[in-house]
């Protein structure tokens, strides 16, 4: 029953990768395993966007496996550790003027 809710909400946000995909994720979390995402999309979160962009710290998929690796959901400074401080500094201030 929860393996079929979470394949419907992937499927709407498009992340479930297509049906040939036979590599699941071995990584587990309550008996949870997250399919690969799709080839032309960021591997960390499901989602296209430049190399030097923050991952999208919203994604299922990007939560999940954030969940999985460190115990926790990731904050949007997870999400851009990767990045430098000149698009940290201009995400910060973006981000600021959503809250």
């Amino acid at each position: 029953m929860l393996k079929k809710e979470i394949e419907k909400i992937m499927k709407a946000t498009g992340e479930l990768a297509h049906s040939k995909i036979k590599r699941i994720t071995q990584e587990k979390h309550g008996g949870l395993q997250l399919m690969p995402p799709k080839k032309d999309v960021c591997q960390e979160c499901a989602t296209k966007h430049k190399p030097n962009e923050p991952h999208n710290q919203e994604s299922l998929y990007y939560q999940m496996q954030f969940q999985i690796k460190h115990g926790r959901f990731p904050t949007w400074e997870d999400a851009m550790a990767h990045c430098d401080e000149k698009t940290k500094v201009i995400w910060r201030e973006e981000l600021k003027g959503s809250e």
